[in-house]
């Protein structure tokens, strides 16, 4: 089975062996990727367990991640501290396909790469998005 993320990669050598297992990602993106692919299984213990406020541990069951498109990232490497993702997700909604976008803030505490919601930029005009 492929990954959600979009990367073209299986799974289990991709998200899974972050959301399913006990490897952390080692930048931003990964990161990034990973939670996406989180919401698309809803697995929230992981969504929640990646990100710096709590989270009421559970997402919007009629939200159905269908696409994720990276445009840019800025730091979040493996030798950083922090970076942005800016990135765009579609979905569907009670019979209505959507997107959104944001700018989204991670930082790292020791080895752990942490997504911090008060940080990011939601709504992003299209604009602002480089790529």
């Amino acid at each position: 089975m492929k990954c959600p993320c979009g990367t073209g990669l299986l799974y289990f050598v991709c998200c899974g062996r972050f959301v399913e297992g006990d490897e952390l990602p080692t930048t931003a993106e990964q990161l990034m990727r990973s939670r996406y692919t989180a919401f698309t299984k809803r697995r929230w213990t992981y969504v929640s367990q990646t990100q710096t406020e709590p989270f009421d541990g559970t997402g919007d069951e009629s939200v159905s991640w269908t696409n994720l498109k990276i445009h840019s990232t800025e730091g979040g490497g493996e030798n950083d501290s922090e970076g942005w993702v800016t990135f765009t997700a579609s979905f569907e909604q009670a019979g209505s396909t959507r997107e959104m976008t944001e700018k989204s803030y991670f930082l790292r505490t020791g080895s752990r790469w942490l997504y911090e919601p008060a940080k990011s930029l939601t709504g992003l005009p299209k604009a602002f998005i480089v790529g």
